[in-house]
């Protein structure tokens, strides 16, 4: 009963006091952001695909099965549903 109270002291303040770092951890790093100067929005449109384009490079290289299954259609079912049917001009929808 003892070893059961303990653990359950333990694990409440091991909690407490990691949520209390993450918090602190968190303001630490808004406050970074906070005192720098914005940057400009061409470079973070510039920047923004180049870091997503990296960070997919690292993931395709880390990963190189597919985590989602592919499609189960084919392409070309797509096209039929966006450029009509074969009776008339009306798209299907």
């Amino acid at each position: 009963m003892l070893d059961a109270m303990l653990e359950l002291v333990v694990e409440v303040v091991l909690e407490f006091i990691s949520q209390l770092l993450i918090e602190i951890g968190f303001e630490w790093i808004a406050e970074c952001f906070h005192r720098r100067a914005t940057l400009s929005t061409v470079l973070a449109f510039i920047a923004i695909p180049l870091f997503g384009g990296f960070i997919g490079l690292i993931l395709s290289n880390t990963f190189p099965q597919r985590i989602v299954p592919g499609p189960t259609c084919s392409g070309h079912k797509f096209t039929v549903i966006a450029t009509g049917n074969r009776h008339g001009d009306e798209t299907i929808r």
